[in-house]
């Protein structure tokens, strides 16, 4: 009985799913060390949870050749120059890599490192099965990793090293062109200055345009311009376009969104705009930015909008843009307005603030979008909705799960807001 209880464990525990499950489960890095210690079958599935999520490159390196001791004010070098020999040992690790971490404060080996690599390597890939690859440190470096095999790509742009990020934008267009998912970053630290787009506006688009598998894309906020939103309008498979309001996210100028048309040229009309988008987020006055999304041929099918405007919005204006939004874009689910004039510089363009508030009158048109899960405003000045007011906002929607009514100019989704959760079921 002992023996067959014995085998039958045996079997369950050579199971490679359950082996994987657990392996990858397991909390601490130490556990799954020892476990590719007991035996070969264990050994293989352990290893590629070991080294499934890399955050240290110098680790992964020291394993194609040791590498130097660190000390204070140099980096870590190669301690010989890599043989082929050596590609073959590091491939049976590098193969399991799947996500490559290269983070603001992560240590990096000295350059020639990277020139020994990309002379030595006997394989394109250095990371054949790569698919993720966040690049927050010295991305002119770390572009060496790059491969078509690349899904899902996040990098900040130092674009005070306009050289490096040239350099690196010219390699992505060639070398990354399969990704679904991609983020850039101009900020790190709170007080950033800003980062215009415009001194790579060409050579961003050119990369974009070369991403027809792309379907996410989250830039710096008011980077989106004229030029670059041309470009992004021709990817078939774009569903999302984005931009957030954390620091390491930065953000551009203000001004290059102030006059916003991407409308194309007589001879592109025929031709469909953002075809599979379903959320869209922009930087720039109201009246542009709706006219712009009314526009599209498939802007009906919009179930996320976010519109952030550096002037200051007139009650007027955000009725209109509501009326227009409500027609347009019948399938809203998620709806955000921000008038965030008082964040940014002056600009003789901007307009002369208003005393004016917001009130029930000017949100009514809400009612029109049915399908409305949450909607959250955020203006200059407070919202002038009184008790009975704001049950007559609220009473016809059903569905309306999240309310912010900001009084200040905070990010969506900040603790600041007001927040009613589950009114349509009360």
């Amino acid at each position: 009985m002992s023996e067959q209880v014995s085998d039958s464990t045996q079997r369950v525990i050579s199971i490679p799913e359950l082996l994987r499950n657990i392996f990858f489960s397991l909390p601490r890095l130490c556990d799954t060390y020892h476990s590719a210690l007991v035996c070969r079958t264990w050994s293989e599935i352990a290893l590629d949870a070991l080294w499934y999520e890399v955050d240290d490159l110098c680790i992964l390196l020291n394993l194609l050749v040791p590498l130097t001791t660190a000390g204070p004010g140099f980096h870590r070098k190669f301690i010989r120059c890599p043989i082929p020999e050596d590609w073959i040992h590091f491939e049976r690790y590098s193969r399991r890599v799947r996500t490559l971490l290269v983070d603001y404060d992560t240590p990096l080996p000295a350059q020639s490192v990277f020139a020994e690599i990309g002379r030595t390597r006997i394989r394109p890939e250095i990371l054949p099965n790569l698919w993720s690859l966040h690049l927050f440190g010295d991305n002119y470096l770390c572009a060496i990793f790059l491969h078509s095999g690349i899904r899902d790509l996040a990098v900040h742009l130092d674009l005070s090293l306009f050289e490096r990020v040239s350099f690196f934008l010219h390699h992505a267009r060639f070398f990354s062109r399969s990704l679904v998912t991609l983020e850039i970053r101009t900020g790190r630290i709170a007080g950033s200055d800003p980062h215009p787009v415009g001194c790579i506006a060409t050579g961003l688009s050119s990369w974009l345009l070369q991403l027809q598998d792309l379907e996410e894309l989250t830039l710096p906020r008011f980077w989106n311009t004229t030029y670059v939103c041309k470009v992004l309008s021709q990817l078939p498979r774009l569903s999302y376009v984005g931009f957030e309001y954390y620091e390491r996210n930065g953000y551009g100028n203000p001004i290059d969104t102030l006059t916003f048309n991407p409308m194309h040229s007589e001879a592109d009309r025929g031709s469909i705009l953002f075809p599979s988008l379903i959320s869209f987020s922009q930087n720039a006055p109201f009246s542009e930015s709706i006219q712009f999304i009314t526009s599209w041929q498939h802007s009906s099918r919009l179930t996320d909008l976010i519109l952030e405007s550096q002037i200051l919005e007139t009650p007027d204006s955000f009725r209109s843009g509501l009326l227009s939004i409500a027609d347009g874009c019948p399938l809203l689910s998620k709806l955000g307005l921000a008038c965030l004039i008082t964040t940014y510089l002056d600009h003789p363009g901007v307009a002369t603030p208003s005393r004016s508030r917001i009130t029930l009158d000017v949100l009514l048109p809400l009612h029109k979008l049915n399908h409305l899960l949450s909607f959250e405003i955020a203006h200059t000045l407070p919202i002038a909705l009184t008790d009975d007011d704001f049950v007559a906002l609220v009473k016809p929607w059903h569905k309306l799960e999240r309310l912010g009514l900001g009084p200040d100019p905070y990010p969506f989704g900040s603790d600041n807001y007001t927040r009613f959760r589950g009114f349509g079921s009360r």
